[in-house]
């Protein structure tokens, strides 16, 4: 996630702009569509289409660190969750 935040904004920003960033979001929202929309090669179906997909793994153990959401007057695991929220209704 940190890689994110550094391609799109440079070093030195925090990883939960991984999950505010709306520049990251989107880059994050293309991905999705690319790897939901590719068509498998032995079959033919699309990702999305297929009924052999269990789920979507959204992300690796996502977190916010370093007490960032009390700090900024934040709930925390409000950053996650809302991040989760919108990706989960995005591949849906």
């Amino acid at each position: 996630m940190q890689d994110w935040v550094d391609q799109a904004l440079g070093t030195g920003h925090p990883i939960e702009m991984f999950y505010t960033d709306p520049t990251i979001r989107q880059y994050y929202k293309d991905w999705i569509r690319t790897l939901v929309t590719r068509t498998n090669s032995i079959t033919g179906v699309k990702y999305v289409d297929d009924p052999t997909i269990f789920s979507w793994e959204l992300a690796n153990e996502p977190r916010s660190g370093d007490n960032y959401e009390r700090n900024n007057g934040l709930t925390p695991g409000s950053l996650v969750c809302n991040w989760a929220k919108e990706m989960s209704s995005y591949i849906k």
